[in-house]
């Protein structure tokens, strides 16, 4: 299958046909590959527990275009990310 490299941070990623996120930036391969890794961690509790983290660190790496809905959404993953890494925080609490 054909693989492109994203843009934003050199991923391979297939190259398919498929559905996006409505304001995150991403490609139909990327956004399928962010969807099996949360499947992953759906399934498996031991990789569950890192969730938050998942997800913040995908919202923030793929943005997409400025509007007040990405620009809230990206505020609220990266103060969780700070709270979670640099202010260790449980995901818990930063999620609530």
């Amino acid at each position: 299958m054909k693989e492109t490299r994203w843009f934003s941070c050199g991923a391979l990623v297939r190259d398919v046909d498929g559905l996006v996120h409505c304001y995150l930036e991403s490609s139909p391969g990327y956004w399928a590959a962010f969807g099996e890794v949360l499947a992953h961690e759906f399934a498996d509790v031991t990789y569950m527990r890192n969730h938050r983290l998942t997800v913040d660190a995908y919202t923030v790496q793929h943005a997409g275009g400025p509007s007040p809905q990405s620009i809230q959404s990206v505020a609220v993953h990266l103060i969780g990310l700070y709270l979670v890494l640099e202010c260790s925080v449980s995901q818990q609490q930063a999620t609530t």
